[in-house]
């Protein structure tokens, strides 16, 4: 009952997450800057639900909603390019997160800055091989640029974004690293088990007569 009630609760609080970034993502451009179209706060979110919830269909099903968050809101020329460049960060974060146990400030920047360049790379051959122009992409700056402060953008959002999300998360988050850390220490156990040795039972050996004396 406990743990299906931490997973509703989980399952709230990342869809309140992807719906507070998909309004920063269209409100903060339009009202504040236009330079902080650089920083995708879906993407930020994906990721950190693939490193810290330990959950790979958790990881994937984020994503797909977010990459369709994405398109609804961008009203772009192309649907699904987000979803699958998404996905792609997803499975990252995943990856990172079931082989790296301890995650900190190094684990998180690398994973940012890999999604990061996913994201952006993949948008970019989708709308190429579309034959769509990349100005939603680039805007003013060249292909380049864009890369550079998409990569710089996400990094410093992720920072302040992370620290919130840690408190916001915390019942779930360490429920997550329990069962991650249960599950290795039982493919650890069935790895180096011990198999018991056979005993070696020798068959009776039948006595010679001449032995025993009979003949």
């Amino acid at each position: 009952m406990e743990k299906n009630s931490l997973g509703s609760e989980r399952n709230i609080k990342i869809a309140v997450c992807l719906l507070v970034a998909a309004l920063l993502q269209v409100t903060l451009v339009q009202y504040v800057s236009q330079g902080l179209r650089h920083i995708d706060w879906l993407l930020l979110v994906v990721v950190y639900v693939g490193l810290h919830q330990r959950n790979h269909l958790l990881a994937l099903w984020t994503a797909t909603l977010a990459g369709i968050m994405k398109d609804v809101s961008s009203g772009g020329p192309v649907f699904a390019i987000s979803g699958i460049a998404y996905l792609l960060a997803a499975y990252l974060a995943d990856r990172i997160s079931a082989v790296i146990v301890l995650t900190n400030v190094l684990v998180r920047i690398g994973t940012v800055a890999a999604a990061s360049l996913i994201n952006i790379v993949i948008q970019l051959i989708g709308y190429q091989l579309l034959h769509l122009p990349l100005t939603p992409l680039t805007g003013q700056e060249n292909v380049l640029a864009t890369i550079v402060l998409s990569l710089i953008g996400n990094l410093l959002a992720s920072i302040l974004l992370y620290t919130l999300l840690d408190f916001f998360f915390q019942a779930t988050t360490g429920q997550g690293l329990r069962r991650l850390e249960a599950l290795r220490g039982l493919q650890r156990r069935r790895r180096f088990k011990v198999k018991p040795k056979k005993r070696f039972n020798p068959k009776p050996r039948k006595r010679s007569p001449f032995r025993m004396g009979r003949l």
